[in-house]
């Protein structure tokens, strides 16, 4: 649950107090833990992410981010070619993707299967960049968005155990015993297990 306002929350806590005491004084506080040591993050120059935002939007899952910028299968024949990007966040002003770009591959990893989609997702724990290959009206171009900050190992752990749910997920069935269960080596079949977190707990900004 998300706490918008701290301060009413404190100011409720302590008339519940008063009124559950009646009035008399307090017992003494305990000694206050010593601080934790804040590792300050290094700061982000114009053009690269920071690990910590990056790793705000890993948590939140594909889901997350396929909800905000829709995507659309591109074939040339049989042959799959990648993911046209219907529209783009108002944040990526400053980044050269556009809606209709066609993504082929992330860090050199292709996104034909679900399977290749969650590879290239997870290495994103722990790659110290960002590279996007797309086709613009026929012309093969890149962008390489540095990612500054170390990796937290959390991330990875926590990645590697959402893929293999959704690889162990199948869609529920009305009918007993005619339960089908998706394949993920075939392509426009993610199956990701959604995460249950408000996506109001999360602050991300896209502008950077």
């Amino acid at each position: 649950m998300s706490i918008r306002n701290p301060t009413c929350v404190l100011v409720g806590a302590s008339m519940a107090l008063l009124v559950a005491c009646g009035g008399s004084t307090p017992p003494p506080e305990p000694p206050k833990p010593a601080p934790k040591q804040v590792v300050a993050e290094p700061p982000v120059p114009a053009g690269a992410i920071s690990r910590r935002k990056l790793e705000a939007v890993l948590r939140e899952g594909p889901p997350w981010v396929l909800s905000r910028i829709p995507v659309e299968e591109v074939m040339e024949g049989k042959k799959f070619v990648g993911w046209r990007l219907q529209e783009v966040p108002i944040g990526w002003d400053e980044v050269d993707i556009r809606a209709g770009d066609v993504v082929t591959s992330i860090n050199a990893l292709p996104l034909e299967t679900p399977t290749d989609f969650w590879a290239a997702w997870t290495t994103l724990s722990v790659a110290s960049e960002l590279k996007v290959n797309y086709v613009r009206e026929g012309e093969e171009l890149e962008v390489s968005i540095p990612i500054v900050g170390a990796p937290n190992p959390e991330i990875g752990e926590e990645l590697a155990k959402e893929r293999k749910a959704g690889e162990d997920a199948a869609p529920e069935s009305p009918v007993p015993g005619n339960q089908t269960y998706a394949d993920p080596t075939r392509r426009g079949t993610i199956v990701i297990r959604p995460d249950e977190k408000p996506l109001t707990d999360t602050l991300v900004d896209w502008s950077n």
